[in-house]
């Protein structure tokens, strides 16, 4: 009895936890799939605002201690949510056919490559800066937070066009996406922000700087938005809404797909996870759980 009893409670947390997921993902998302990409944009650039403050308030939640798992943590959900609502919906969509599964990896793997280069190796430098900054004189700073300030700004604008193939892909898989963003962006804007502090810039200056940079996922969303109504109108003009619809849809999701498996990949190389290590390890498998739940 008291099994049977502990199994019916187990079964009712889970039912009331994507209860909860559920309830929390329609009252945040509650509009059309491109006005909730924007809301999604926008909650990545509150996030992190939010956090930013709180570090002028108590500076040691960037210590090491908290960064690192929070940083685990958003790489697992970025990761949960590509191979676990990005990548299954693609190949879903080409209804199990042969030549249209290898179109889908092809268009994928150009989605990777174009925002691997939108991206650009600035934002990689910018995360494996040296910090010896003795040797650097003050122009060699200003040069260098310029090139990463267009980098993050270009990093962003990439999150952006994610959000919004998302969202145009599904609702579940938009919410997923963006949850992950929000979670992504809140460590990276927080390191990005103590490597414009190391290099010499005062702390609202680099406040400014980094949400600066962080507005560039709703340049990125709006982009994405303009260019599917452009798309929508031409088709309703020349009356092939339904054909030229499903496939701009199957395009935007694939493209999606591959900007979120380069933001996955190189947030892993980024943030130099050890897996050896256990909270780090515990933090990415929570984040991959957590996007497990929401899938269902």
């Amino acid at each position: 009895m008291d099994q049977v009893f502990a199994v019916n409670r187990l079964s009712y947390n889970v039912f009331d936890l994507s209860d909860i997921i559920q309830f929390i993902s329609i009252s945040a998302f509650p509009l059309t799939s491109s006005e909730n990409a924007l809301l999604g944009a926008i909650y990545s650039i509150i996030g992190p605002s939010i956090a930013l403050f709180l570090l002028i308030i108590i500076p040691k939640l960037a210590s090491p201690i908290i960064m690192k798992p929070a940083a685990s943590f958003a790489v697992g959900a970025l990761l949960g949510d590509v191979f676990l609502h990005m990548l299954p919906e693609c190949f879903e969509n080409s209804n199990n056919n042969g030549e249209n599964n290898y179109n889908q990896g092809l268009i994928i793997l150009i989605g990777f490559l174009i925002f691997s280069i939108i991206s650009g190796e600035g934002h990689n430098h910018n995360h494996n800066h040296n910090h010896d900054h003795g040797e650097h004189n003050h122009k060699g700073h200003s040069h260098h937070n310029n090139l990463a300030l267009i980098s993050d700004f270009a990093h962003n604008v990439t999150d952006g066009l994610a959000l919004s193939g998302a969202f145009a892909t599904s609702h579940s898989v938009g919410v997923s996406t963006a949850i992950a963003t929000l979670l992504h962006s809140i460590p990276h804007s927080v390191g990005d922000y103590a490597l414009r502090v190391q290099s010499g810039n005062g702390k609202f200056k680099s406040i400014f700087f980094t949400l600066l940079a962080s507005s560039g996922v709703l340049i990125g969303s709006l982009s994405s938005n303009l260019l599917t109504n452009e798309s929508n109108n031409y088709s309703h003009s020349h009356n092939h809404t339904h054909t030229h619809s499903h496939n701009h849809n199957t395009l935007l999701s694939s493209l999606t797909a591959g900007a979120l498996l380069f933001m996955a990949t190189s947030s892993l190389r980024e943030s130099e996870i050890s897996l050896k290590n256990k909270s780090s390890l515990a933090a990415l498998l929570s984040g991959i759980i957590i996007m497990s739940v929401l899938s269902h």
